[in-house]
């Protein structure tokens, strides 16, 4: 089974994952929890390349091509062949990201980034994502909180609240394979809406 988190940042994904993760280690399963960008070696150095605040901007196609060459990566060397053996592969984000982020939020033409996905997927879907919905303001602060933001975190209100109208036009595109989570809730009733949703997809 591929589980997916999407969300903006600060929204709680890696908390939960960790906890789904925990859930299902108790019970046997051994999920892989992966994150993009990164998971493999060299996802992992583009993502350093990715976050860094550098002098200069970075070109939106470049950007958007280093997203992919990681997940690519990615795809090719941990999640197609750990599902192909019938594990359980948790991702802390996949394709919706680039959709929301460099799609809606800075513009990047939707059929172009569609192309690259379906080409770098091999037309891999998750069987179920995970929507933590948190407000401009909520994300700010937890952002905040964590210190320094880095390149990708350093963006204005405007580019954030397209993200999040992105991701409620992608869940309205799919809604039977979103299950969206507000992300303002305590952490341990998140976790046990997350696990009531899996629990009846799992034989566990």
């Amino acid at each position: 089974m591929f589980i997916t988190f999407e969300g903006m940042d600060g929204s709680g994904k890696s908390t939960q994952i960790r906890l789904l993760a925990e859930k299902l280690t108790a019970l046997g399963r051994e999920p892989l929890t992966i994150r993009e960008p990164g998971g493999t070696p060299l996802s992992e150095e583009i993502r350093q390349v990715l976050l860094a605040h550098r002098k200069g901007s970075v070109s939106l196609t470049a950007e958007v091509l280093l997203f992919f060459a990681a997940r690519a990566q990615l795809v090719d060397e941990v999640i197609l062949p750990r599902l192909e053996k019938g594990d359980i592969v948790i991702a802390d984000r996949f394709v919706e990201s680039s959709f929301a982020y460099q799609g809606y939020g800075k513009g990047m033409e939707m059929g172009f980034l569609k192309t690259l996905a379906r080409q770098v997927t091999r037309n891999l879907v998750p069987d179920v994502t995970f929507y933590l919905d948190i407000n401009l303001e909520g994300s700010l602060s937890r952002q905040d909180s964590r210190g320094t933001r880095d390149r990708l975190e350093s963006m204005d209100p405007e580019t954030w609240n397209r993200i999040r109208d992105g991701y409620h036009d992608l869940i309205q595109a799919h809604p039977e394979r979103w299950v969206v989570i507000n992300a303002g809730d305590t952490v341990g009733h998140i976790h046990h809406q997350i696990w009531t949703e899996l629990e009846h997809r799992l034989s566990v």
